[in-house]
């Protein structure tokens, strides 16, 4: 297969040979006025506004783009405001015209989850979803696939009308949302840079300038030229997002009702391992058959380790934690080990939680 490497000038290229990308402006790239430096503000100005704190982490990612746009950071961002008209579909019409042809602004997302055709991203420099609010039955899957967009090394695409191939994936994820549960996302993602910008838009007058900035070209040369000439010592493409105040938010409200209850179970056992049984004496009888609880547990670190036999009886037994020690123990250590605190004495430990839970709220 023909590996295209995400620029219409490349139809295959070596691994890290991919100078040819930053061929995608040559209209912008050069042609910047004198005073870009003082154009340019007007766009760094609006990200600071509405990136705040991590307005220099977002900068540095779109510097990146611009000068390295073959290699793929480990990582997106998502933008939550609960006010619409902000600007931030204004910093998309700027990228768009910064790398055109190579932006997929105003993506639908479910569509590319959910639909084989994906030849929006052939060649993507950067994609942008806008007022993501994804929820329901499907989600958690949903965010497992995204996460496997955000970062895959190479990907298959497959177009309507035409043949498929596959591309290095060259794709940076912008987010847009006006909702805390944007996505779900668990306590072990490390994949996404999430912020969230409060307060009032601006007055009229700011963003008629805004939008007649859109269609300057020398404006778009000079942000061009800035990202350019941007310093990114301090960008590394695989570091971490930190767990942001917006990104704590957002992993809390995605939490079900099943991840809390087995997040609770697996704290407040007072042994480190719990029987089928005990599993649906506790929550419903049915609560193993659930596909949803199945991806709950695993979320809280309960895994399902071999039947014993517990009272002469074939039991499924679940480790809520020390997996990896529990499974190498003979049914003996593990029958032990339930029967080292009586049903009591467990019941008591979850009835003591949740009277705590409910004092501290």
């Amino acid at each position: 297969m023909t590996f295209r490497a995400g620029a219409p000038a490349i139809t295959s290229a070596p691994r890290g040979d991919l100078t040819a990308l930053n061929t995608w402006a040559p209209r912008m790239r050069g042609n910047e006025p004198e005073d870009w430096k003082q154009r340019a503000l007007l766009f760094v100005d609006h990200i600071h506004w509405l990136w705040g704190e991590y307005s220099d982490q977002f900068l540095d990612f779109l510097g990146h783009a611009e000068q390295e746009p073959g290699v793929l950071p480990h990582f997106g961002w998502i933008h939550i405001s609960r006010v619409h008209g902000k600007g931030r579909n204004w910093v998309s019409g700027v990228l768009a015209r910064l790398w055109p042809g190579n932006v997929a602004s105003s993506l639908d997302l479910m569509s590319i989850l959910d639909d084989s055709f994906n030849d929006r991203l052939s060649r993507c420099i950067c994609a942008i979803v806008d007022e993501i609010n994804e929820g329901g039955s499907q989600s958690y899957q949903h965010a497992q696939a995204l996460r496997q967009l955000v970062t895959a090394e190479v990907r298959e695409i497959n177009p309507k009308y035409g043949r498929r191939h596959m591309e290095y994936n060259s794709t940076r994820w912008i987010f847009f949302s006006n909702h805390t549960g944007a996505l779900p996302l668990g306590d072990e993602d490390r994949r996404f840079f999430v912020v969230e910008h409060e307060g009032p838009v601006r007055d009229t007058a700011y963003y008629e300038r805004l939008y007649r900035a859109l269609d300057d070209p020398l404006f778009i040369a000079s942000v061009a030229e800035f990202l350019r000439t941007r310093d990114l010592s301090n960008f590394w493409p695989g570091r971490l997002p930190p767990m942001t105040r917006a990104k704590a938010a957002l992993i809390d409200f995605s939490r079900s009702e099943d991840d809390e209850k087995f997040r609770e179970l697996a704290a407040c056992w007072p042994v480190e391992v719990i029987s089928a049984a005990e599993l649906r004496d506790l929550f419903a009888f049915d609560v193993l058959q659930r596909k949803s609880t199945k991806h709950s547990m695993d979320r809280a670190g309960i895994r399902k380790l071999k039947k014993i036999r517990i009272n002469h009886v074939p039991e499924i037994v679940y480790a809520l934690c020390d997996y990896d020690y529990w499974t190498k123990r003979s049914p003996d250590e593990v029958r032990l080990e339930i029967n080292s605190a009586s049903r009591e004495l467990k019941l008591e430990h979850m009835e003591r939680d949740d009277a705590d839970r409910r004092v501290r709220l």
